[in-house]
């Protein structure tokens, strides 16, 4: 494990994601009330962040919305995918 900003990390795959969803006309929206730090492996979220916004996209109807999402709470983070499909 290694000390991995968060926040850079999920801006990143959103990114890389921008291009399947605009060809759906999905809106990809990011909201991190948690971006900082947290000890863990880089490419295994990564990973998470790309396969559930990928299946997001994929099933989501066009023309319609998808959230990628960070929380912390008691000293835990989450990430979570939300859409309308």
């Amino acid at each position: 494990y290694e000390e991995v900003a968060i926040g850079p990390l999920l801006n990143e795959r959103a990114q890389a994601l921008q291009v399947a969803a605009q060809e759906k006309l999905i809106d990809l929206k990011v909201e991190l009330q948690f971006a900082g730090s947290a000890k863990t492996d880089r490419s295994y979220v990564s990973r998470i962040a790309d396969n559930l916004l990928t299946n997001a996209i994929k099933f989501s109807p066009k023309g319609s919305t998808v959230w990628l999402k960070t929380a912390k709470e008691a000293g835990m983070w989450s990430l979570s995918v939300m859409d309308q499909g």
